[in-house]
């Protein structure tokens, strides 16, 4: 290898993860509280396999004091493992070094744009895409409430009278009258059968819930897509402040990802102060509209919000405590000759990972909806 290609190779995936880093929401989202099983503190993104454990949230109380020995709660250990097993190569033929040389060395330059913007595909559409770990309890849209259910006291099979139940309903938050804890939908067999268990994927599948007696009525939540235009945006907005706040989890650090859809429903809502300061400073490139936030949340906007403006888009309002996730190159960067190309082949390999832990799952709210002006 060339001691000068190596230096334009550097300077063009060093410079495409720089902007990479100062465009995308990636980091104000997730979080790394996360560490080497065994003990180990290490964090970094090293190799494709890697494991890492999500730390624990513990309940923050404060006790009452009144002189007598204070109760300590013992800490659990997590059960969340977080994997990095999401991968994409750099694989590139240079023809003219020196041509190469001279592009790269521009920012501006559309191969270092176009390598980071694919990178800002693969690793914010990856976490955007954990919109089903959000808390059962926790979804809004427009739910399934027809006939009326019996349930299996150890087995979560739920038989239904007059219901119409479906396949779409897998993985949705179920809840019936008389219960307060929330589960979901593991299973659908008929309109007139599913099974439901806990809403945990740390542990093995179970139903803990106890009977369901026969006649109750039920919710499915999110069933179906909800109609969120310019009249109701900022309502919903606020019900998914409302959901976070029951769930005590901090107002510091709340944001709303969501899609450029929505953009028109935000700015005509009369709710919402059109005289908001837009933003003008670097965070316009990470996709955000305003410098204030809307209802508590830090608003951004995105083309890779899971779904679509017909089938519907699921939406993440969440805690950046929800989602631990990394991202890192995990290959040595290198260059070889491209032979009969008479070039270099510039080769690395980019990985992440992330992990919803069950005890964080409360830190998200899934909104299904599809956006009108």
């Amino acid at each position: 290898m060339a001691a000068h290609g190596t230096n334009v190779s550097v300077l063009y995936v060093g410079t495409a993860l720089k902007k990479y880093f100062a465009e995308t929401y990636f980091g104000d989202i997730t979080h790394r509280e996360f560490k080497t099983p065994g003990g180990g503190i290490e964090s970094s993104i090293k190799s494709v396999g890697q494991q890492f454990q999500i730390l624990d949230i513990q309940g923050g109380a404060l006790q009452s004091y009144t002189g007598a020995d204070l109760t300590s709660t013992e800490p659990t250990e997590s059960k969340a493992i977080l994997t990095i097993d999401q991968t994409r190569a750099v694989h590139e033929i240079i023809k003219d070094i020196n041509v190469f040389k001279s592009q790269v060395k521009d920012p501006k330059s559309s191969v270092v744009e176009q390598l980071k913007d694919n990178l800002k595909v693969f690793t914010e559409a990856y976490v955007l895409g954990f919109w089903g770990d959000a808390a059962s309890g926790q979804w809004i849209g427009t739910s399934y409430t027809t006939g009326t259910v019996t349930g299996d006291a150890v087995t979560g099979a739920v038989t239904g009278v007059g219901t119409t139940f479906t396949a779409s309903m897998v993985g949705k938050p179920f809840k019936a009258a008389g219960h307060t804890v929330w589960y979901r939908v593991k299973s659908y067999a008929s309109a007139t059968s599913i099974v439901i268990e806990d809403d945990k994927d740390d542990e093995v599948s179970a139903y803990s819930g106890g009977a369901i007696s026969a006649g109750a009525t039920y919710e499915i939540q999110a069933n179906t897509k909800l109609t969120v235009d310019n009249s109701n945006i900022f309502n919903v907005i606020v019900q998914a402040g409302v959901l976070l706040d029951k769930a005590k989890v901090p107002t510091e650090g709340r944001y709303m990802v969501l899609p450029h859809d929505a953009k028109s429903a935000i700015m005509a809502s009369a709710k919402i102060n059109n005289t908001l300061i837009q933003v003008t400073d670097a965070n316009v490139v990470k996709g955000m509209l305003y410098k204030e936030m809307i209802s508590g949340f830090k608003i951004y906007f995105s083309t890779n919000v899971a779904g679509d403006n017909t089938a519907g888009y699921n939406v993440i309002a969440g805690h950046r405590g929800f989602l631990g996730a990394g991202f890192g190159m995990v290959s040595t960067l290198t260059e070889v000759d491209a032979q009969q190309n008479f070039g270099k082949i510039v080769k690395c390999l980019f990985a992440c990972g992330a992990k919803v832990a069950d005890g964080r799952r409360k830190f998200a709210v899934n909104l299904f909806a599809t956006f009108q002006a």
